[in-house]
Parts: structure tokens; sequence; C-alpha cells
């Protein structure tokens, strides 16, 4: 065997027994306990609880959350006052009966013509007199007048009428929405053809 190949073999067992004994004392080593972590830091002390003061509330008090209906949508504070409407009604006709009077008024709320005696409810007040051109209306503790000929009373708008020019000689105007009902017609002229002259008869003349 050569010196080389020779040489060569005592460093690869050298180097294998160094690398097998480092093998060994790596298993039979104990392995290092980790290191304790480091204490976490004292927080700052927080600032003083409040001690917020409860303020008694005598039982009458809720007396009105179990004497009302909760589920009632008109339910209010007893202490609210209802505002009454301060619009106007209109005055649209009246009726003068012998001991029952009556007048056609129209709601400023709902805006429909309604009948209405003496003492009926009307604009948050009372029908307190019928007269012949107006009612009287008592409101809280004034009174107010309905004119039947209010200037600010709204006026119904009239039906259009056709043009004079496109009705026709001799027909009658007709109600709007009305079937259209024609006029009668004369009957027509009859012509008669001209009689032609006649000739009078030849006479032949005698034989001589």
């Amino acid at each position: 065997m050569s010196k080389r190949l020779l040489l060569l073999n005592v460093l690869l067992v050298s180097g294998a027994a160094v690398f097998s004994v480092q093998l060994v004392r790596t298993f039979l080593a104990a392995p290092p306990l980790p290191s304790p972590r480091g204490a976490p830091p004292a927080q700052a002390a927080g600032p003083a609880t409040e001690v917020r003061a409860r303020v008694s509330v005598p039982l009458a008090a809720y007396d009105g959350v179990a004497s009302k209906n909760l589920f009632n949508p008109s339910r209010s504070e007893a202490g609210t006052a209802s505002v009454a409407p301060t619009s106007k009604p209109f005055l649209y006709g009246i009726v003068l009966k012998d001991g029952a009077p009556a007048a056609f008024l129209e709601d400023p709320v709902t805006k429909k013509v309604t009948s209405y005696k003496i003492g009926d409810s009307l604009a948050g007040g009372q029908l307190e007199r019928i007269e012949a051109d107006r009612v009287v209306i008592r409101r809280g503790e004034g009174t107010f007048e309905v004119l039947l000929r209010d200037p600010q009373k709204p006026r119904a708008v009239a039906a259009a009428q056709p043009p004079a020019a496109s009705r026709q000689p001799g027909a009658q105007p007709q109600p709007a929405g009305g079937p259209a009902v024609r006029a009668p017609q004369p009957p027509p002229t009859l012509f008669r053809r001209p009689q032609l002259p006649v000739a009078p008869p030849v006479r032949n003349a005698p034989d001589s």
C-alpha cells in the first residue's frame, strides 16, 4: 500500500473518532435550562376610583308608569297640555230649521264638509250659535265668527264651457260630463226637375 493511501486512511479514522466522541457527549450531557424571564414591570397605580353617590328617588314618582299603558301610542305626560288648532274652518251653507238649525262647515284638518249643530265640537272649539249668514264658535275663553261670504274661502272651479263659435245654430248647451245630444236637423229640400216643352204634333198636308 502506498504511503499516501495510508495517510488518508489515518486521517479518516481520526476524524470519525472525534465526531463519535462529540456525538456521545451531546447525548449524555444534560440540556441547559432556559434562563428565567425578567419580571414584568409593575403597573403604575391608577387614579382612585370615584365613588358616585346614588340619588334616592321616592317610589311615588313611579306611580305614573304603573297606572298607564306602556304600549299606548297616545300615552303622554299628565302635565303636557294639548295645543288647540288655530286654523279657521270655512262655512259653505246654513239650514235654518225650527229649533234645529244646521251649518255645513269644512273641517280644517280633514278638509271635509260636514253638517254641524249647536254644541258640536269643531276646530278645537264648540259651535255656539248659528245665524242666517254666519256661525259663532267658542274656543277657550273667546269666540270668533265664520262668515258665509268669507273672501278667504276658496271658490269652486267652474267647468269650462265650449266656445260659442263651435256650437251649431239652434243647439242647446249641454251640462259638463253628460252625453252629447244632437239637435234635430230639418229635412233636406227636394228639388223638382224642370219640365221640357212639348212640341206640337206635325200634321201632314192633304193630297191634291
